[in-house]
């Protein structure tokens, strides 16, 4: 929640988190203006977590995979178009008239299944109730 807001200033929060290794990086919140620009140390915290060298070798897993620069600059530099998870099943949805036949297949199936659950119950209270 930014307290102040002063034309040609950016208050910009930060906080990042790696699921896969476990890192949670501190909280950032700067104020950012023409004067006071950000500063590439403001990124050690950042490059830390990324690693340098020990990168190397690294597998790509569900979560992390390589895509090429030839592709990102082919799809516009727009990492949705270029960035879809690989190891992710795509969903299938189906026809919309087949699960909506089959949608009120089931509906009918579980009216009638609860008519006759009510039923059941209905005998089962009048025969405990001697026939009242």
């Amino acid at each position: 929640m930014r307290e102040h807001c002063n034309p040609g200033e950016l208050t910009v929060t930060v906080e990042s988190y790696a699921e896969s290794c476990g890192w949670v990086l501190a909280s950032l919140t700067s104020v950012y203006s023409r004067s006071k620009p950000l500063t590439i140390e403001e990124f050690d915290q950042e490059k830390k977590w990324w690693g340098g060298a020990e990168r190397r070798g690294r597998k790509t897993n569900q979560y992390a995979w390589k895509v090429s620069a030839a592709d990102i600059v082919e799809k516009n530099y727009n990492l949705d178009a270029v960035g879809k998870n690989p190891h992710r099943e795509e969903v299938q949805n189906g026809d919309p008239v087949e699960l909506m036949a089959e949608y009120q297949r089931i509906v009918s199936d579980l009216k009638k299944a609860q008519a006759a659950l009510k039923d059941e119950l209905m005998a089962a209270l009048t025969a405990g109730n001697g026939g009242r």
